[in-house]
């Protein structure tokens, strides 16, 4: 499958680049905080704990980690989504609080944008 032709990716893809050269202010928020808050909730809070009540820990917390990384859309981001989702899936069953993997997903996203700010 071509995600790159998907229309959900391409909206996707087309949303983060507004938001990359928007204000600082807007990427922080934006980027670093409402982004992470919305796809916690929805692969950690929805599909993780639908796909656990089914299927063991381990095959759970792979197969929602696959789903975040092509929800992502494109292979550069598939590829640093991927190991992040299972970090974030692993960290939301080990602590079994949400705020967890919502707060490392943050971090993460932070300093992705301030990296990009600073360059």
């Amino acid at each position: 499958r071509d995600w790159s032709s998907d229309v959900c990716s391409s909206d996707l893809n087309a949303v983060q680049e507004q938001l990359f050269a928007g204000q600082a202010m807007v990427q922080l928020l934006g980027l670093g905080m409402l982004v992470p808050l919305a796809e916690e909730l929805m692969f950690r809070g929805l599909i993780y704990t639908r796909i656990r009540k089914r299927i063991p820990t381990g095959a759970a917390i792979f197969f929602s980690a696959l789903l975040f990384a092509l929800f992502h859309g494109n292979v550069i981001q598939m590829v640093f989504a991927f190991p992040l989702a299972l970090i974030l899936a692993w960290l939301y069953e080990r602590s079994g609080w949400f705020a967890c993997p919502l707060a490392f997903h943050m971090g993460a996203n932070l300093t992705a944008v301030v990296l990009n700010l600073l360059s």
